[in-house]
């Protein structure tokens, strides 16, 4: 063919995502948004990579109000948390427990009236959080077609660290001292299974020795006034352990035979 070059590749995210460089491309405009951020991640970094010499424009086309929308959102939730845990980053919180809730919602909203160049420009030059993007084109399709586009902004800016959110030393310090005074806590589940299997030992014991003192009952030599005295000093002990009542009544019976 005469002109060979190609102007537009449709790449599938997850076939295309991986192993291929395409740093003859500085323009990714990503649809369809996947629940896993890497795989949109993956497909970005085909072309922005080493060996690229042209700025790369990244677009994520999306449909407001609709589950798109909000596939998006949840990207940004996961993003978030792997800077803050990864990078130690401190970010805003974009989105709350509420916007789970509103995931299978559709929120019709009107699109925006046609205006001119002038006054879109004259909005984003006043807007703080939609400032006027550097990318000419996306400049242009603001302006000319702005009665088909809802709103934008930047993805970066979602995902920028906040330095004077931070901890400052002494706050990092004293998480750090409370962190160690917790693992020097003792483990209240291996205390409870020593509880446990303390109790199980002493019920052992003492049911052994009650059938001791039980053979020791049947002779004559084993008088009624020394089982009661038996009964009386364990009487706490054997009620409040198990297998033992079975001997403690016993012991009673022998009482009751021989009085």
């Amino acid at each position: 063919a005469q002109n060979s070059r190609g102007r537009l590749f449709l790449i599938s995210t997850l076939a295309g995502g991986i192993g291929i460089n395409l740093t003859g491309s500085n323009r990714v405009i990503v649809f369809d948004a996947s629940w896993n951020p890497s795989h949109d991640t993956q497909a970005i970094f085909r072309s922005y990579r080493f060996g690229q010499k042209k700025p790369v424009y990244i677009y994520r086309f999306l449909a407001q109000g609709t589950m798109e929308e909000k596939i998006y959102q949840r990207q940004v939730v996961k993003q978030s948390i792997s800077q803050r845990v990864v990078d130690d980053h401190q970010l805003d919180r974009h989105f709350t427990q509420n916007d789970i809730k509103e995931l299978y919602k559709f929120k019709r909203e009107m699109l925006p009236e046609p205006r001119s160049a002038t006054t879109v420009l004259t909005e984003l030059e006043n807007e703080v959080n939609y400032p006027v993007p550097k990318d000419h084109l996306l400049l242009d399709l603001l302006c000319e077609h702005n009665q088909w586009i809802h709103s934008y902004h930047s993805h970066d800016s979602l995902l920028e660290n906040k330095i004077h959110e931070g901890l400052t030393e002494e706050e990092r310090l004293r998480a750090v001292e409370e962190y160690e005074n917790l693992k020097r806590l003792p483990d209240q589940r291996q205390l409870y299974l020593e509880r446990i299997q303390n109790q199980q030992r002493l019920n052992a014991m003492i049911t052994q020795q009650l059938q001791q003192q039980q053979q020791m009952a049947t002779q004559s030599r084993f008088t009624n006034t020394n089982v009661a005295q038996l009964v009386n000093e364990f009487q706490q002990t054997f009620r409040s352990l198990n297998g033992a009542p079975i001997n403690y009544n016993h012991l009673l019976q022998l009482v009751n035979q021989r009085v």
